[in-house]
């Protein structure tokens, strides 16, 4: 593993969500240009088209298994949402997960990067 190495997570949970920008095409340009435009070298894209609110999210699990293996440290996504729509969930993540695995968390619309706070 390098020092920039990311993981990207796309995710739609409604069809509306296609309509409206948030389409899995979209995200992944989102994160690759995100990446590329700040030398970040994308290991691998994980999408699905699954609710937030499900704990058993396919494409989620695999993306924290490759975070627990230690395969990267940078995990990628359009915005917050795109972790969960559980707030206490998502603080989990965001305050306790991936902190214990020194992984910093980017969330490209919310200007987020937890380097940063």
């Amino acid at each position: 593993m390098k020092e920039n190495d990311v993981i990207g997570y796309g995710r739609v949970s409604q069809k509306r969500q296609e309509k409206e920008g948030f389409s899995i095409p979209a995200q992944v340009e989102l994160i690759e240009n995100y990446a590329k435009r700040n030398g970040l070298n994308l290991v691998k894209i994980f999408t699905e088209s699954e609710t937030a609110k499900r704990a058993g999210r396919k494409a989620f699990n695999e993306m924290l298994s490759d975070i627990k293996d230690g395969k990267i440290n940078i995990v990628l996504i359009k915005d917050l949402s795109r972790l969960g729509r559980n707030y206490i969930q998502m603080g989990y993540f965001l305050e306790d997960y991936f902190p214990s695995l020194n992984i910093r968390c980017i969330a490209v619309n919310d200007n987020y990067d937890s380097d940063a706070t």
